[in-house]
């Protein structure tokens, strides 16, 4: 029965982005827009651990189609902001993780083990910060209130049947290529139990509107921006038909009355207004500027007077995403030229020391770009996204003790990116130690969730003769839990992970 239910969690988050998955672009590969929302879930159906794997699992496979947005600086901004708000949920403790999906559609979606994932077109839609800010309370708020466990007991029965012929939908698309009639097969089977999701959904989002809406409060933002943002999005409909509908309505259907429950719920709960910080429309704009440049299109023309708080900064605002267009289409000398006015002018702001130092290493002016980094880590000493960009600036400098020192300290720090121990994993290469390399990998494929590519890399490590002791015992601890995470996964999971099956 357990293995039904972790099935059913999967498909569940699943059901119709998996099938779009082999499409020949990451826009139309990995279609977020038909994710439900998911919660976490109570021990009566899966245990804590087996849903972080589930959420894991999930992640994985969006990160290897290509549709999350790796950028050490935006991801640290909607970390930041979502950390922020979960720390003002009623589960304060649990584990969650943000990420950037690179697509235009506004949506955004939660999985199981607290991983969220917010559509680059949403946060462009948000007009300042609450709005994006009760995006993110709202998803927070269907984990903690566990909503996957009670949809999942609401789909027993017929429920099960439907997803189990979105199974067969899957397997007929993985096994033979034949698309459109594993596509027809899903859709039937979703009509099954289409209006049961619906009205579960809707008494859903009620809730978790009303617990998003105190948690935005607590942390400092208006409340209103959830409202205001639903107004805005119901007010598109009105200028459009079907395919114009913004993807957010409907995966998170909205009425008059709910958006009229969350602007007096807002009203009550207000106390002062919340000011939008500068980082969130340097932001804004440098995943507009990312997303239209690397796609090959205009840059969107935000309104400015969406953004600033002041006319200059509205201007630095313009500069700075001139910088980040050049600097993604290659035009670095003028990137760190732009990058470099702007540091000038605001020395308090990490992005222009990383975007200039980057474009100076970019134009072969290595002395330049170490000595700007060097300036930057005493005033910013312990900023992530600045430590990996110096990080990786000294592995392309041929400096790899130095980049192998800073990146140790860097995963010794909880609940960093997976990709951090692929970054030591290759100075320890470079620095000839190919048994920590592969000891790093396997860390790296542990922080995924990967366990038997973790082990396979252990196997290689403990292949290599280690004289030292200490590292000796290191490697056989981190080998023996490794081991023991193999022999409790399921069996599923394990002929899930093994290659070829």
């Amino acid at each position: 029965m357990r293995l039904i239910y972790r099935l059913t969690a999967i498909l569940f988050a699943m059901s119709l982005g998996w099938l779009a998955l082999a499409g020949p672009t990451v826009a139309q590969g990995f279609d977020t827009n038909r994710l439900p929302d998911l919660g976490d879930a109570s021990s009566t159906v899966f245990s804590p651990s087996e849903q972080a794997s589930i959420g894991r699992d999930i992640v994985r496979q969006i990160r290897a189609s290509g549709a999350i947005l790796e950028d050490p600086d935006l991801e640290e901004y909607i970390q930041g902001l979502g950390q922020h708000l979960a720390a003002h949920s009623s589960r304060p403790g649990d584990h969650f993780d943000f990420f950037i999906i690179r697509s235009p559609a506004i949506n955004a979606f939660a999985l199981p083990g607290g991983y969220i994932g917010i559509n680059a077109g949403l946060i462009l839609a948000a007009d300042n910060e609450s709005e994006l800010a009760g995006v993110v309370a709202h998803e927070i708020a269907h984990v903690t209130q566990r909503h996957i466990a009670r949809q999942i007991d609401a789909m027993r029965g017929t429920g099960l049947a439907a997803l189990g012929a979105m199974l067969g939908a899957i397997l007929i698309a993985a096994n033979t290529g034949h698309a459109d009639a594993a596509m027809a097969t899903a859709i039937s089977a979703q009509a099954l139990t289409l209006q049961r999701q619906i009205n579960f959904t809707r008494a859903h989002e009620y809730e978790a509107d009303r617990i998003g809406i105190k948690m935005m409060a607590e942390a400092g933002f208006d409340p209103e921006g959830m409202a205001t943002f639903f107004e805005k999005l119901q007010r598109r409909t009105q200028y459009s038909a079907g395919q114009g509908v913004p993807e957010y309505l409907r995966t998170h259907p909205l009425t008059t009355a709910r958006i009229t429950e969350a602007r007096n719920r807002a009203r009550d709960l207000r106390s002062e207004d919340h000011e939008s910080s500068r980082r969130f429309y340097l932001m804004r704009e440098r995943l507009n500027a990312m997303i239209s440049a690397s796609g090959g299109r205009e840059v969107i023309a935000l309104n400015p007077a969406r953004s600033p708080m002041d006319i200059g900064f509205t201007a630095d605002l313009d500069v700075y995403r001139q910088a980040v267009t050049a600097q993604v289409r290659g035009r670095h000398e003028e990137a760190a030229r732009l990058f470099g006015s702007l540091r000038r002018k605001s020395p308090d702001i990490i992005s222009y020391y990383i975007g200039e130092a980057e474009s100076l290493l970019a134009s072969g002016r290595e002395t330049e770009a170490l000595e700007l980094y060097q300036s930057a880590s005493a005033l910013f000493p312990r900023n992530p996204s600045l430590s990996e960009s110096h990080a990786l600036s000294l592995l392309g400098a041929g400096e790899a003790q130095q980049a192998h020192d800073k990146l140790s300290a860097m995963v010794r720090r909880q609940d960093v990116p997976a990709r951090y121990h692929r970054h030591l994993a290759q100075a320890a290469s470079d620095l000839g130690n190919e048994a920590e390399s592969h000891f790093h990998m396997a860390g790296f494929h542990l922080v995924q969730g990967d366990v038997y590519s973790a082990m396979i890399q252990m196997r290689l490590a403990l292949g290599y003769p280690i004289a030292d002791s200490r590292q000796l015992a290191q490697f056989n601890e981190r080998m023996t839990r490794i081991n023991m995470k193999w022999e409790r996964l399921p069996r599923d999971v394990q002929q899930a992970q093994r290659p070829g099956q």
